[in-house]
């Protein structure tokens, strides 16, 4: 066994594009961070474990995200150990480790003994794809979110990321990053038929052939009313204009507000499993 390092995103994205394109809604997270601008930090390696030049294992450590892997067929036991092995040798630091249950689960039995840490699961996510959009009533309507919906949309996006990240983030953070997505023209939200903005969504072309949405997030007065059904509809009618493909993370933990993408077309494809070091 050996690891095969790319010295770049650009390598990664070009020796795995089959493998990347083929399982590319599996493998969201890992477009997320394969920008070929985006300057590596030499913790931040991406390549594959390969037994007799046959690749078993793709992985990416993208700090401060986790190491994200993903099997080639079965789960190679051997590429785990191989590449667990490489971080001790190398001093690579992670965070954590994402991907399947099944592969996770072995990747922290390995680690675990050679590392004597811990991990965690923190969070466990549904990857869902548009099959086909179905028609809903719709009494409000979409509407871009600007610098006059700051300090709302940084309240809604500290809510969310507790609600369904268990992140708690600070009001400078949230502001920040929410200064960026309106400079960007990718944050939406509802105004219901009162005048009344009510929820906030985000889209990205996060895949090769795909919209992902995220920051799908109503204010707990307004919830109960259909308003995010009706948001992430109108959302991916726009979104089906730039791809063929919309997509989207759910939290397994929370089946009822998920029930929502089901009756406007969506389909689970992957699941997808969060485990962090416990410090």
């Amino acid at each position: 066994m050996k690891v095969v390092i790319c010295e770049n995103n650009q390598v990664f994205l070009d020796r795995y594009q089959s493998i990347l394109f083929e399982h590319e809604f599996e493998l969201i997270l890992l477009f997320k961070n394969l920008k070929p601008e985006i300057s590596l930090l030499p913790n931040q390696i991406r390549g594959g474990v390969y037994e007799n030049d046959e690749l078993q294992l793709l992985f990416l450590n993208a700090l401060p995200y986790n190491l994200q892997l993903f099997p080639i067929g079965e789960i190679n036991q051997e590429s785990i150990v191989t590449l667990v092995h490489y971080l001790d040798n190398h001093i690579i630091e992670i965070h954590g480790v994402q991907g399947s249950l099944a592969l996770c689960e072995q990747f922290n039995e390995v680690y675990e003994k050679q590392f004597h840490q811990k991990l965690t699961l923190r969070l466990q996510m549904d990857v869902m794809k548009l099959k086909q959009l179905k028609d809903i009533p719709i009494h409000g309507r979409l509407i871009q979110g600007t610098m006059e919906d700051l300090s709302l949309l940084t309240q809604w996006y500290k809510a969310f990321a507790k609600e369904s990240l268990h992140d708690d983030v600070t009001e400078e953070v949230a502001k920040e990053t929410i200064s960026k997505m309106i400079g960007t023209g990718l944050v939406f939200m509802y105004e219901n038929k009162e005048k009344v903005k009510t929820s906030c969504i985000k889209y990205q072309i996060g895949t090769p052939h795909g919209c992902i949405l995220s920051l799908v997030y109503t204010d707990p007065t307004y919830r109960g009313f259909g308003y995010a059904k009706e948001m992430t509809y109108l959302m991916c009618q726009e979104c089906l204009k730039l791809t063929p493909h919309v997509a989207l993370f759910v939290d397994q933990l929370n089946p009822i507000s998920n029930h929502i993408y089901d009756e406007i077309g969506f389909v689970v494809v992957a699941s997808s499993y969060d485990f962090v070091i416990v410090k």
